[in-house]
């Protein structure tokens, strides 16, 4: 038995950070800024060829992603350039609630703190360090790492077999793909911005994280 009592296993996106626009805004103004006029036909194509690249493990997928864009629509731009703003503008969309930054400092000074992405791994590495969270986040795991994609329970077991604890407790914005993947490994549950009521919590906000400290007994 491990002589760790308790291990949290965070989602990033809408859980620990959010964002203002959101992904389809992102997208529009990096579209503009590049002088193409955006619409759902771009959207749409972009995000299939994301999770088209992802899920074969490609290791650029947002770039492989772009140059299908520009093939399928005909587009004027440079896909490396694009790329790069895209990626740039969504950091620069991203925040951080008050007080989520002190509370996973405060969870890590007394149990191993993960954070669980179905995003691509690299990309959401350099957003847990831009949000100021690396010094408090002991392992990330993204589909990269576990060769499979949330909904999948491996992401969770893969968390769970490198940071051994006798309770998880898994908190995440998604039903299917934190919730569900959780209950079926029979950890604690945390679900933030929905309500289920098979979570054993439910948060109204990434802003009401920080509510974590009272429900977990962190000082």
């Amino acid at each position: 038995m491990s002589d760790t009592p308790i291990v949290f296993l965070f989602d990033l996106d809408e859980t620990l950070v959010t964002y203002d626009p959101r992904p389809p805004g992102i997208f529009a103004a990096v579209c503009v800024d590049h002088g193409v006029e955006p619409g759902d036909d771009l959207l749409a194509t972009f995000g299939e060829a994301i999770r088209e690249h992802a899920t074969a493990f490609h290791h650029d997928p947002f770039l492989a992603a772009t140059r299908d864009l520009v093939s399928v629509h005909g587009l004027s731009v440079d896909p490396e350039r694009f790329t790069r703003a895209l990626l740039r503008a969504e950091l620069d969309a991203m925040s951080v609630p008050d007080g989520v930054r002190e509370t996973l400092a405060a969870l890590s000074r007394d149990a191993p703190v993960a954070v669980v992405t179905g995003g691509h791994g690299p990309v959401q590495r350099r957003k847990v360090d831009r949000a100021g969270l690396s010094s408090s986040v002991d392992l990330l795991v993204s589909p990269v790492e576990a060769r499979a994609f949330k909904p999948d329970t491996a992401l969770l077991r893969l968390a769970a077999r490198t940071l051994p604890g006798e309770r998880y407790v898994v908190v995440g914005d998604s039903v299917d793909g934190d919730l569900e993947p959780a209950l079926e490994l029979g950890f604690e549950t945390v679900l933030v911005g929905s309500e289920d009521g098979r979570a054993t919590y439910t948060l109204d906000a990434p802003a009401e994280v920080p509510r974590l400290r009272d429900l977990f007994g962190s000082d």
